[in-house]
């Protein structure tokens, strides 16, 4: 990181530039008095300096040629290091979303849909369902459910674990150009997971325009 380290207040910080951009279109199409339908498409491309600076991550080398004794136990060298992303990342999201208006409670159910994916190799997809009922005087409630599961990028690991020599330049530090591996991040935003949470509202509004919830 020599090349995006400089002095601020007389502190060496890391300096990075990133740009973003990002184009979205939706369409909303009314079914009939009761219900409408909604599609989104998205689309980001973000290049520079990816990484937070924050995140470490933990390498381990285990060198297939050390001594061994009746023990077994290896010595596993460890380093802390910071992530390495690549320098460019492209997401696209599609969003379906159904409004059905219930006539018999005065109730609207929606619905939604999400499919993401990036070329760091996530595929996510999340479905929602929430029911706004009225209660009468101001009073409603909302339960919902939402279910959102993503697959791992490509370079997330918790940890990594080389089989090979701990890689340093002589007498000096970690040498990154030794390791077999360009990309490499444990931030667990970027790991394979899944989540289910259920949600429940209880809003009153208020003549003035002051809602509470």
């Amino acid at each position: 990181y020599e090349d995006r380290i400089h002095d601020r207040n007389n502190e060496p910080t890391i300096f990075g530039r990133r740009h973003d951009l990002a184009l979205e279109l939706g369409v909303t199409r009314v079914i009939n008095r009761e219900s409408l339908i909604q599609l989104d498409l998205g689309w980001t491309s973000t290049g520079g300096f990816l990484e937070n600076p924050y995140k470490a991550v933990m390498l381990g080398f285990d060198d297939p040629d050390q001594y061994v004794d009746e023990s077994g136990l290896r010595y596993v060298p460890l380093k802390g290091v910071l992530e390495q992303r690549p320098n460019r990342r492209r997401q696209l999201s599609v969003d379906i979303r159904f409004a059905q208006h219930i006539r018999v409670t005065d109730a609207a159910l929606h619905a939604e849909y999400r499919f993401y994916h990036d070329n760091w190799g996530i595929n996510a997809h999340s479905v929602a369902l929430s029911l706004d009922q009225p209660l009468g005087r101001g009073w409603s409630i909302t339960p919902g459910a939402r279910y959102y599961t993503q697959s791992r990028a490509f370079f997330y690991q918790p940890w990594f674990l080389f089989s090979q020599p701990y890689p340093a330049h002589p007498g000096g530090p970690l040498d990154l150009s030794q390791i077999p591996l360009a990309y490499f991040s444990s931030d667990a935003r970027l790991s394979g997971y899944g989540a289910l949470s259920e949600t429940f509202t209880l809003r009153k509004q208020f003549a003035s325009g002051l809602a509470l919830e």
